[in-house]
C-alpha cells in the first residue's frame, strides 16, 4: 500500500513539474506574452536572456535582450500592441528608435527572464 502511495506522489510530481510556466509580469498584454513564449522557443543560447518594460514616448514599450548569445544581435523593441518599433545594437549598435536616443527611456521592470 506504501508503494502505492509513493508511485501517486510521484506521479503528481513529474506531471506538474512537467508543465511549462513562464512566469511573466501580472499585467502584461497577451500579445507581448505570446511574443515572449515564441521568444523562448526560438532562444536555444545559453546565455540569459530577458524582456525588459520601460516607459519611452509617452507609453510602453518591452525590449527583448537576447543576451550575448551573438556578438552583433541587438534588442527587438514592441509597443504594447506588438508593434516593432525598432531595433537596438546590432553591428552599427543602433540606439535610436522613432528618432530619439533610447538611453532616455525609463526602466519600469523585468517582466520576464530565462537563466540558463
Amino acid at each position: 500500500m506504501k508503494k502505492i502511495g509513493f508511485l501517486y506522489i510521484l506521479l503528481i510530481i513529474l506531471s506538474v513539474s512537467a508543465c511549462k510556466k513562464f512566469d511573466i509580469a501580472d499585467g502584461t498584454p497577451a500579445c507581448i506574452e505570446q511574443l515572449i513564449k515564441d521568444f523562448n522557443s526560438e532562444t536555444d543560447c545559453i546565455v540569459a536572456v530577458d524582456v525588459r518594460k520601460y516607459e519611452f514616448q509617452g507609453g510602453e514599450v518591452y525590449l527583448f535582450n537576447p543576451g550575448d548569445c551573438e556578438t552583433d544581435e541587438g534588442n527587438q523593441i514592441y509597443d504594447s500592441d506588438c508593434n516593432s518599433i525598432g531595433f537596438l545594437g546590432g553591428i552599427d549598435d543602433n540606439q535610436i528608435i522613432n528618432n530619439e536616443d533610447f538611453s532616455n527611456a525609463i526602466l519600469i521592470s523585468v517582466i520576464w527572464s530565462k537563466q540558463p
